[in-house]
């Protein structure tokens, strides 16, 4: 079941996928016991209610309860350069590549090594999860990581990826942060 904000308030309460959009078919899917998502353990929505700097404070909150080593999966809609929800509307939350880096470099434990998978839709080589990987190099943050993503559409009812197993999926593009 997808926690809320108020429910994730004490080291332990580890959050691996973390909805990053208010679109109700992406929670639900989430919640479905035939996504996978039970995989990777506890997940977080951010509350739909929630104003552009809310949910990016819920983020980086959520990102905090994360352990060293646990895989982390952000779904939403996105594509290369963005992620968030599917339109641009005034009330829309939208990430680009430097504010997800940014969360993450701020918020999860120090020493974290656990890979991270950018579940959105992309189109290139140089997806987001590529953008994340070199954003978090430039920043000097998460070195040795490892940022998975796609580069083509991903189906809303894909199932999520064994966290176990990201390097070998084929249809998944791994970048090292490294310096």
């Amino acid at each position: 079941m997808t926690k809320s904000d108020e429910s994730v308030t004490s080291k332990g309460a580890s959050v691996m996928i973390i909805v990053c959009t208010k679109d109700g078919a992406v929670v639900n899917w989430t919640n479905n016991n035939q996504s996978g998502a039970n995989l990777w353990g506890n997940a977080f929505a951010i509350n739909p209610m929630a104003n552009q700097d809310q949910a990016t404070q819920m983020l980086c909150n959520a990102l905090a309860f994360l352990g060293l080593n646990e895989p982390l999966c952000l779904t939403a809609h996105g594509n290369d350069i963005e992620m968030g929800d599917p339109g641009n509307g005034p009330y829309d939350w939208t990430w680009n590549v430097n504010l997800i880096a940014g969360c993450l470099a701020v918020s999860v434990p120090a020493g974290y090594t656990g890979p991270i998978l950018i579940r959105i839709c992309a189109n290139q080589i140089t997806n987001f999860s590529a953008r994340l990987a070199v954003s978090l190099q430039n920043g000097q943050a998460l070195n040795g990581v490892w940022i998975y993503g796609y580069n083509r559409a991903v189906p809303m009812q894909q199932a999520f990826p064994n966290p176990a197993n990201l390097a070998n999926q084929v249809d998944l593009q791994g970048t090292q942060v490294v310096y």
